[in-house]
């Protein structure tokens, strides 16, 4: 096989992964745990149709479901888009130990928030 083929080989198997595009955005998030009121802080990395990657202060658990909210500026306002999700993969952030990345799928969107999130997405590209 040439260096081209690997090439092609990779990114061949890396597209079939992600059914969705991911965008690169840094956006406010909060979230809770299904069985919390009180919410945690965080940042996005990216977002896509199914899912978002986001930074946070604490490690969450594969499995963990969660409240998410995230904000965006829209017109002459802020708006916030709110899922449920489900963690999917958690990795460490530099030395400190303290600070995590975790991707999160979303579960059950409501028709109506699929089209916020389709509209939002939208607006970046």
């Amino acid at each position: 096989m040439t260096i081209a083929q690997l090439i092609n080989h990779s990114i061949a198997a890396k597209s079939e992964k992600r059914s969705h595009h991911r965008l690169s955005v840094r956006l406010p998030i909060e979230y809770f745990l299904i069985e919390s009121s009180c919410p945690s802080l965080g940042h996005t990395v990216d977002v896509s149709e199914g899912g978002l990657l986001m930074h946070v202060l604490e490690k969450l658990r594969v499995g963990q479901n969660l409240k998410i909210k995230f904000y965006y500026a829209s017109a002459s306002r802020i708006d916030c888009i709110q899922a449920l999700g489900e963690v999917i993969r958690v990795d460490s952030l530099g030395k400190s130990g303290k600070e995590y990345k975790c991707a999160v799928k979303f579960v059950d969107l409501p028709c109506g928030i699929l089209k916020q999130l389709q509209n939002f997405l939208k607006s970046l590209t």
